[in-house]
């Protein structure tokens, strides 16, 4: 079995990470390769690796059976990238700071590789979105975003569910959300909750100009029609936090589920619940802190 490394070179004693999980590798006679880019950290070209286990990012997916992803929630929204179109699965190994969708770390990294060599891991299917607009095309992990970036006024926007009109309102921006990205931007401006073997759309406003406009949810297999039909100075798109592109009026999106599902490799000592009450300290009352 091939175990592909990929990572954030940014984070400081990432290497000292890198080789924990190699070490991890070797004791359960698993092979391994890395992602070019990682020799950007000089700790990491000082550890006498072959240069042919370096690969480049689209070769590292191709040749793996599965990639482990070390960084926060931002390097596995990265990687997943690669990882949909290779149709392999991905494991984040959190090195970031919250990790919702990396569950793994130092702490339980020995059990997760244990679980690799046994095949004992989990492979969950997460539901993506595609969106087409202009001549652009994307495919989001956790959300699709319209924001109004600098512009002061508000963005009037009309949203179509499967070729019906749903409802046009003022508002700084909309988030269109995957299961998964429930727990991301969209639960920052009120937006439900979603298990993520749940396949539906969410849309959720970005602070509306009225009283009466709440988060909705959508059956996955709708499309979505997002329009901007006149706006005075240019707004962003944005995907995944990721990838923004600058867009103006007259503006149309078209959104719907991706053909594909990023697979997402999940242990078997974790679930969303727990991860839920963990990390996002779901129902915690905090009277019982005072």
């Amino acid at each position: 079995m091939m175990i592909g490394i990929s990572g954030n070179t940014g984070k400081k004693e990432i290497h000292l990470v890198i080789k924990d999980i190699c070490c991890e590798l070797e004791e359960n006679s698993l092979d391994y390769c890395f992602s070019i880019d990682l020799t950007k950290v000089p700790e990491i070209r000082h550890l006498n690796i072959p240069v042919s286990k370096f690969l480049t990012n689209e070769e590292l997916f191709e040749q793996s059976d599965l990639v482990i992803s070390v960084g926060g929630d931002g390097t596995l929204l990265s990687a997943a990238q690669y990882a949909i179109h290779a149709d392999k699965p991905v494991m984040g190994v959190n090195f970031g700071k919250l990790g919702f969708l990396t569950e793994i770390d130092k702490s339980n990294l020995k059990r997760a590789v244990y679980e690799i060599k046994n095949h004992e891991m989990l492979t969950e299917e997460r539901m993506l979105l595609a969106a087409h607009f202009n001549n652009a095309a994307m495919v989001a992990v956790n959300d699709i975003v319209i924001d109004k970036g600098g512009w002061p006024k508000m963005i009037q926007m009309m949203v179509e569910a499967d070729g019906e009109p749903v409802t046009s309102f003022s508002a700084d921006g909309l988030i269109i959300a995957t299961p998964t990205g429930t727990t991301g931007y969209s639960l920052s401006v009120g937006g439900p909750v979603v298990h993520p073997r749940a396949e539906v759309i969410t849309l959720s406003p970005i602070s509306p100009h009225t009283l009466t406009l709440r988060p909705m949810v959508l059956p996955g297999n709708f499309e979505v029609t997002l329009k901007v039909p006149a706006h005075p100075e240019s707004f962003w798109i944005n995907c995944d936090g990721q990838r923004v592109y600058e867009c103006r009026s007259p503006f149309e999106m078209i959104i719907k589920k991706y053909d594909k599902p990023l697979k997402l490799v999940k242990t078997s000592f974790s679930s969303y619940f727990s991860t839920l009450r963990s990390k996002l300290l779901w129902g915690l009352d905090i009277r019982d802190k005072i």
